[in-house]
């Protein structure tokens, strides 16, 4: 899950076309129905093949609708309705293919990866796990994460998070799909920030020899005296640079 970060945009993302912004609540919504996602992929693929890789994240990113409640029946219990979150996700080519991000999802402290989180951020392997997943022996893998964030921005803010990824076939070879969803809101006193819920979306699509990431969150937040213009800048600016970071580290450490 992407958390806001202090980083303000001047530019809006764009409304994601009616095509994308299905798509992309499809992807979560359908997730448990690998053929319905493997058609969601190839229809991402072709959705964003003209984007400008080189541009800044404002050029590709979209704001995407919420998906109802009746969507996380069964998945979350904190009672709370989707649709009253706001959707943002940002498009990035990385040149990394997807089974060599395997390397930093399968890291379990993850303090050593996560500047914001440098005293708590732990991974728990639930279901299957990252060598069955790399060798095509388990279908997929679920995972459970301990989050505190630490920031004089935002506070400590603590929560817990559930993330499942699977492989899914595409044109280029498998792409891996992951959907992650907090499991209760958070009520520490401390927080300039509060998190109420959160979903998103991480993909990654085997394409010119790295991956196409699509990167989407839905949050429901306080963040101070921030207008929505303010929380759409920091919340794609903070996925971008997690992005760009995690790609940075990749070719740095593997």
């Amino acid at each position: 899950m992407i958390l806001l970060l202090p980083l303000l945009a001047c530019r809006e993302a764009e409304v994601a076309p009616p095509e994308i912004d299905e798509t992309t609540r499809q992807l979560w919504t359908q997730w448990e129905d690998p053929e319905q996602v493997e058609q969601l992929i190839a229809d991402l693929v072709l959705l964003t093949d003209d984007l400008d890789y080189e541009a800044n994240w404002q050029e590709r990113s979209y704001t995407v609708t919420a998906f109802p409640a009746s969507e996380v029946e069964g998945i979350v219990d904190h009672g709370l309705d989707p649709a009253d979150t706001f959707g943002l996700g940002v498009v990035f080519q990385s040149e990394h293919p997807p089974e060599k991000h395997m390397d930093l999802i399968r890291i379990e402290d993850r303090t050593v990866v996560e500047a914001s989180s440098p005293n708590l951020y732990t991974r728990t392997f639930i279901e299957g796990d990252p060598d069955c997943m790399l060798d095509r022996t388990c279908e997929l893998m679920r995972a459970h994460n301990l989050i505190r964030r630490e920031s004089f921005f935002y506070g400590t803010m603590t929560y817990e998070m559930n993330k499942d990824y699977r492989w899914i076939p595409s044109e280029n070879g498998d792409a891996l799909v992951a959907r992650a969803y907090q499991l209760a809101p958070n009520e520490e006193t401390d927080n300039k920030v509060l998190l109420f819920q959160s979903y998103t979306l991480d993909i990654w699509i085997p394409v010119d020899g790295g991956s196409r990431r699509y990167n989407m969150s839905w949050q429901q937040t306080e963040v101070g005296s921030l207008d929505a213009a303010d929380i759409e800048g920091v919340l794609g600016a903070g996925i971008e640079t997690l992005m760009a970071d995690q790609d940075e580290w990749l070719s740095e450490n593997r």
